[in-house]
């Protein structure tokens, strides 16, 4: 939304693309997106039940200047880099989903091994270290490249089926979305959308379809709260649709609602 509002400033020459004022706004908008690894290993973790703050470590671990930068220089020298004489694959994980989420998953094993292996007393110090050291390097070597081909295949795959069928994936999302919310599997399309966005640059599958069920279930619960008389049942009507817009920014009404 905050691009969205960028956008309106530039259509109406508030500011322009090559002042200053645009690039401060520019970069609020797109720090989410830049730091996404960061939010998803919170919130993987939590998925995996492992520690939140490592997941973190691991999204920022991918993001680190100092990496980018090696990725960047080597790029551009055309020379590869090593980890200890093993092949490191010069990929840039700003934005990205998959690659942080297999390394999550990797960690909660990784953490629960240190945690069995490591002495009492020195446990507090020790599992963090190896868990992240572990994490850290398989994901950078293995695991993190692999993520990312998968990532540019899911945007491929979708690209060639709007091409085939541009509304085939937003009407069955967009039937279906309600059924999807109860059992939680909607967040695997909005991780899907967020990789469509950072990788072929918009997604045409869980905004589209989302945003149409969400609009109709608004109008529907708008309509029954305007016509009937009955005040508890206006009432439920009313919240029912606030909880269900609400779960998709938050993911924290809806379940309680829907209990």
């Amino acid at each position: 939304m905050i691009k969205a509002v960028l956008s309106l400033l530039v259509v109406f020459k508030v500011v322009a693309v090559d002042d200053v004022n645009y690039q401060v706004l520019n970069f609020i908008g797109d720090a989410g997106f830049y730091f996404l690894p960061v939010f998803l290993g919170a919130s993987a973790a939590r998925q995996f039940k492992t520690n939140a703050q490592l997941g973190m470590l691991i999204g920022a671990i991918l993001l680190h200047p100092t990496f980018t930068q090696i990725v960047t220089t080597a790029k551009e020298s055309g020379h590869g880099v090593s980890f200890f004489s093993i092949p490191l694959t010069l990929t840039s994980y700003s934005s990205t989903v998959i690659p942080v989420i297999l390394a999550v998953w990797f960690m909660s094993d990784v953490e629960r091994f240190a945690i069995k292996i490591s002495p009492k007393a020195v446990k507090f110090f020790l599992v963090p270290m190896i868990t992240t050291l572990i994490t850290a390097i398989v994901t950078l070597l293995i695991l993190g490249p692999i993520g990312a081909v998968i990532g540019n295949w899911l945007g491929d795959f979708f690209k060639w089926l709007e091409n085939f069928g541009p509304w085939v994936v937003p009407t069955i999302v967009g039937a279906t979305f309600p059924l999807m919310v109860t059992t939680g599997t909607h967040y695997g399309l909005v991780s899907i959308g967020i990789n469509n966005r950072m990788t072929i640059g918009y997604d045409t599958i869980a905004q589209p379809g989302a945003l149409a069920s969400n609009v109709a279930q608004g109008g529907a619960a708008l309509a029954i709260a305007l016509k009937t008389k009955d005040t508890n049942k206006k009432s439920s009507f009313i919240c029912w649709d606030y909880c269900d817009l609400w779960d998709y920014g938050t993911g924290s009404l809806w379940g309680n609602f829907a209990k």
